[in-house]
């Protein structure tokens, strides 16, 4: 059982399938980066996956709309940059995006992505 906030702990577990060694260093580097994008991220995760409670279907919504991707790219991107976030395991949680995602870089349907994992 981990302490991540449920949205965080859903596209992490059961959407991209991330070994827990990820998760966690993903989510340390989230709370430790003082980059208003890499915050602002973090700060979705924490505010509609802990403090606000939504269905199912919003969840999806939010992951769909304002975590797309290419933006959780560029963010674990500059996590690198800020030496927050080993290349190695930068490299392998962007793999299970790539896995995640359509050729044109938008949210695979839940079901092509646990068949791609």
């Amino acid at each position: 059982m981990s302490n991540f906030p449920d949205l965080y702990r859903i596209l992490t577990q059961t959407g991209l399938r991330l070994p827990h060694e990820i998760q966690a260093a993903w989510w340390r580097a989230l709370s430790q980066s003082q980059w208003s994008e890499c915050q602002a991220v973090y700060n979705l995760f924490r505010f509609y996956g802990g403090e606000m409670r939504v269905s199912r279907e919003r969840w999806q919504e939010i992951v769909w709309q304002q975590l797309h991707p290419q933006r959780l790219i560029r963010t674990i991107e500059d996590l690198v940059k800020q030496r927050l976030l080993s290349r190695k395991m930068a490299v392998s949680l962007e793999e299970r995006l790539f896995k995640a995602m359509t050729r044109e870089g938008e949210w695979k349907p839940v079901k092509a992505t646990q068949e791609a994992a």
